[in-house]
């Protein structure tokens, strides 16, 4: 009888293992996946795309068109907010994972927080300046060790969105211009005039076509100045931050900013690392456009932070920098900070 009980016992403790099992992976199979549907601002029925050809110097083929600068800074923005919205959203829907669990996750389910901007360039077939260095950077990012002169992402566009609405070649058509963004200011042609594109790019004697116009970003030497950026890495073990302050300006764009990058080594390779992390510019812009005076662009101290790969803090500003107003703070991961200051 006793043989009999320890058996019967036996067999339930089986079964209860069995069954405790079965719930185990049920439980595992059955959670939820993220699921969240955005809601697009963009001006989709005012945007169109018309072919250059030729191919540029940078291997763009097609460039995008803008009725006028409302529609272009309306996809901007709305690119913006929908990218923080669509992070927000799956951090918030994880909220129970630990970092490293987070970062699995993302890894697990195919998650990108830049969706919306492949999802933008896609709905045109428009290979983006975005497009073009994020793939680049992914090569870059798989090496044990990184160069960091040959970082593609150390461009002188330095926001995420208005790399997304340009062609590889930094160029994008708004009403009846066509703009081309170089490293110290931005090349104007009409947009009837495409083919000067290829003068600007040949540098053929573009004094000779006055339908080219250049604006600058440089002033008079130790004056007022824009489209300066400063940047560098701090690594601490398997962890690495970039960091980058800047001033930059197009058409009716003026920002300072500063961005926070997370790295993390894993293997033979680094990967982007979502972490809590911070970044904040603050400092002094010309009070009156010429620098004689200065004002203060961030009195309250914002910043911004984020459990994310990459934090950037934008403020619009209406003037010019002179080197060492603009300060930048960074924290990312492996609780890593840094302060920079803007000099040129």
């Amino acid at each position: 009888m006793k043989k009999l009980f320890l058996i019967a016992t036996a067999l339930l403790l089986v079964i209860m293992v069995g069954f405790w099992s079965c719930e185990e992976e049920k439980g595992v199979t059955d959670l939820p996946v993220f699921k969240y549907e955005l809601k697009s601002e963009i001006p989709y029925d005012l945007i169109s795309k018309r072919e250059k050809g030729f191919k540029g110097t940078n291997g763009s083929t097609a460039l995008l068109i803008f009725p006028d600068i409302k529609s272009l800074t309306l996809t901007m923005n709305d690119l913006d907010r929908q990218i923080n919205e669509l992070d927000s959203a799956f951090v918030s829907f994880y909220s129970n994972l630990t970092t490293e669990e987070l970062n699995d996750k993302e890894v697990e389910i195919n998650f990108s927080s830049y969706k919306p901007i492949i999802d933008f360039n896609n709905y045109f077939l428009h290979y983006s300046l975005y497009q073009e260095i994020a793939t680049k950077e992914e090569e870059w990012l798989n090496n044990e060790t990184l160069d960091n002169a040959t970082d593609p992402d150390n461009h002188f566009v330095l926001e995420y969105a208005l790399r997304s609405v340009l062609n590889t070649d930094c160029e994008v058509q708004i009403g009846d211009s066509i703009y081309k963004l170089v490293e110290n200011g931005y090349y104007s042609i009409p947009a009837a005039k495409l083919e000067l594109l290829q003068i600007i790019e040949n540098k053929t004697n573009i004094s000779n076509y006055p339908e080219i116009r250049f604006i600058s970003n440089d002033g008079v030497k130790g004056d007022c100045e824009t489209g300066k950026t400063k940047f560098s890495f701090k690594k601490v073990g398997d962890y690495r931050i970039k960091w980058l302050v800047g001033h930059h300006s197009f058409l009716t764009f003026r920002k300072v900013v500063a961005k926070t990058d997370n790295y993390y080594k894993k293997g033979n390779r680094w990967k982007k690392y979502r972490v809590l992390c911070i970044a904040q510019v603050y400092g002094f812009i010309s009070g009156n456009g010429d620098c004689s005076t200065q004002l203060n662009f961030n009195p309250n101290g914002y910043f911004e932070y984020d459990i994310a790969k990459h934090v950037e803090h934008k403020i619009d500003v209406q003037t010019k920098t002179k080197s060492g107003w603009v300060k930048g703070y960074f924290a990312g991961a492996n609780n890593i900070s840094h302060t920079a200051t803007l000099t040129w």
